[in-house]
């Protein structure tokens, strides 16, 4: 997904990064492991009764409607 929106700005990728970074509110952008967790959550026993839902694993991006789709 990264690679996709910095090659859409273009320019310096680094700067790019930060720039994207700093639109979250989180003020950062995902670890791997942090969307993976959730991914596990969904595969697993403990989501046994979820019959079907969306998780926004994005730093609040979609709650504070953030400047990324």
């Amino acid at each position: 997904m990264v690679d996709d929106i910095l090659a859409k700005r273009g320019g310096d990728p680094a700067r790019s990064l930060r720039e994207l970074a700093a639109g979250i509110p989180m003020g950062r952008l995902a670890h791997p492991a942090e969307v993976a967790r959730c991914v596990h959550f969904l595969a697993s026993d403990l989501a046994s009764y979820v019959t079907g839902t969306n998780m926004s694993v994005d730093g609040g991006n979609d709650a504070t409607a953030g400047p990324y789709p």
